[in-house]
């Protein structure tokens, strides 16, 4: 049989760390609320849609788009890195 303890943890250090895992949150959802409404303006503007047919062709072969979807993901990748590591950092 496996006996669990309990730890004791005073109630400021519980505080603190939920007001910490909620600022992350905070920052996080507000993050995506100015994502969602540059991309949303951008889109009513047209930005996107010009962007995509100057970037792309009308027709594509599989291998160009693989090569254009690699990128992209890369490059999103590399971005989230360099964010994560900032916010671990400070």
């Amino acid at each position: 049989m496996i006996a669990s303890r309990r730890i004791a943890v005073p109630h400021k250090v519980v505080t603190q760390r939920l007001e910490q895992n909620l600022l992350e949150i905070a920052v996080l959802w507000l993050f995506l609320m100015s994502s969602m409404t540059f991309v949303a303006y951008l889109n009513a503007k047209d930005v996107i849609q010009v962007a995509v047919q100057r970037l792309f062709p009308a027709e594509i072969s599989t291998k160009a788009h693989m090569f254009w979807v690699a990128i992209n993901c890369r490059v999103a990748q590399s971005n989230s890195c360099a964010h994560n590591t900032a916010m671990v950092n400070n």
